[in-house]
């Protein structure tokens, strides 16, 4: 029986594989439909990088940054840089596309979700940031949308996901702009996620699936899908 759920979450593993082009068609049809969107970068951090937690990294930080380059001079398309208070900057690599787009603010927080809580930038920082909650920075900026992407998928990103449906947002996520799995603990022998990992991981997204049927997954198809 585990064999059969496993092969299961396998299937639905590779059905949901996107990347950079299905994630900036999927934005551009947003755009098109007169929404404004926010994309969120989350907890890309030096700390995490300098551990050897972020499994896959080049892949991944490819898509992002080409992401990045692509919506930096729209104007209907902002940027926000999320870490954790504590762990440093966001990768060098990351540093320049994200404060290369003209308003991009910082925000530090003590949470999964970077929706509970307020923003705890300050001193020379508070340049960068902007004062309170990350909801009612948002909805002052007109956003309709948002796009979480980042370190990891089935915490951080996922946690901040469902807190921006509760707040109200439209949420996609193109799974394959995150960081899936933690290279210290979910890695084995092989350099592949073990089955454990993988499963823990595809079970927290079955969950928020179901509870949250708003949340939208970017597909190959380049169309947003629903987990029905």
């Amino acid at each position: 029986m585990k064999s059969l759920i496993f092969f299961s979450i396998l299937l639905t593993v590779s059905a949901v594989q996107a990347g950079f082009d299905e994630s900036r068609t999927h934005i551009e049809q947003l755009l098109q439909q007169g929404k404004k969107v926010a994309i969120l970068v989350i907890d890309m951090q030096l700390a995490y990088e300098g551990r050897g937690s972020l499994h896959n990294l080049s892949s991944v930080l490819g898509e992002q940054v080409k992401l990045l380059n692509y919506f930096v001079k729209n104007d209907q398309v902002i940027y926000v840089d999320v870490n954790i208070e504590e762990y440093g900057t966001s990768l060098n690599a990351l540093i320049q596309s994200i404060y290369m787009k003209k308003g991009t603010r910082l925000m530090l927080k003590a949470h999964q979700d970077a929706f509970e809580g307020v923003n705890l930038a300050r001193g020379q920082k508070l340049d960068q940031a902007f004062k309170g909650k990350l909801e009612d920075f948002l909805k002052s900026q007109d956003v309709t949308d948002v796009v979480p992407l980042g370190c990891f998928d089935s915490s951080c990103v996922l946690d901040t996901a469902k807190g921006a449906i509760e707040s109200g947002f439209d949420v996609s996520v193109d799974r394959d702009m995150n960081i899936k799995y933690n290279a210290i603990t979910d890695i084995g022998a092989d350099n592949q996620p073990t089955e454990e990992a993988i499963e823990d991981v595809e079970l927290e997204w079955q969950s928020a699936l179901t509870k949250y049927p708003k949340l939208k997954v970017v597909s190959k198809a380049s169309e947003p899908c629903e987990k029905q």
